[in-house]
């Protein structure tokens, strides 16, 4: 009895984080953000229950980049949609089901590079990019909170 009341537990508590990751449209992430070194940042906001817009900036010694970002609930899906100078197009990455609350994974198996983004609160204040090939190839991004 204890055994199957434990289990049922685990389970609600598992079923709670996957809705607040999908529902709460990864409101945690509104604000600005700034990589460690200074070089990249971020900003998001908040542009209706539905969605969230971010640009992306990254500065090296002799070049500015930027990108679009958007986070979109279409059709119950959420999507993180990025827009970089060397596309042509806009690449769409889908919550996967692995995303919780404070870990949320994006994907697109279909795409060159990035395949996988994941973007994980480490605390208020601090933020965690991975963005990589789904396995071992990729870089890691940590953010703090402006």
């Amino acid at each position: 009895m204890r055994n199957s009341t434990l289990a049922i537990l685990f389970m609600l508590m598992s079923l709670s984080c996957a809705s607040v990751a999908n529902n709460g449209l990864m409101n945690w992430l509104v604000g600005d953000w700034e990589a460690q070194d200074g070089a990249i940042t971020e900003h998001w906001r908040a542009v209706s229950a539905d969605t969230l817009e971010g640009k992306g900036v990254t500065t090296s010694k002799d070049k500015v980049s930027t990108e679009t970002l958007r986070l979109v609930r279409m059709e119950g899906e959420i999507y993180f949609i990025a827009k970089v100078a060397h596309n042509e197009y806009p690449v769409a990455f889908h919550m996967t089901d692995a995303s919780t609350a404070d870990r949320v994974v994006f994907a697109n198996p279909t795409h060159d590079f990035p395949k996988q983004i994941v973007y994980q609160r480490d605390g208020p204040d601090r933020l965690i990019v991975t963005v990589s090939d789904g396995g071992s190839e990729g870089f890691e991004i940590r953010f703090s909170r402006r």
